[in-house]
């Protein structure tokens, strides 16, 4: 008899889940605070602050590009000036 005690949504009083699961409330629309369990239990689509996919990209993006920084020259002659 070592089963786990089942942990109940608060919202819509649904079975969590292992993994979370969506339940719906009464009304049919989706329980929010299903929704946001399942958000926090999936991994991030993309690299966040601390992973070391992320600070690799952080660095690339504050190197210098090849011919970044250039100046280059603009004639306003041809304009005319304002009245």
């Amino acid at each position: 008899m070592n089963q786990k005690p089942l942990s109940l949504c608060i919202t819509c009083s649904h079975e969590v889940g292992d993994p979370p699961q969506l339940n719906r409330l009464p009304n049919g629309l989706p329980c929010p605070s299903c929704r946001d369990r399942i958000l926090a239990f999936l991994p991030a689509p993309l690299p966040g602050p601390g992973s070391a996919e992320f600070v690799s990209e952080v660095e690339l993006a504050h190197e210098p590009a090849a011919g970044a920084g250039q100046l280059y020259a603009v004639d306003f002659s041809d304009h005319d000036e304002p009245a």
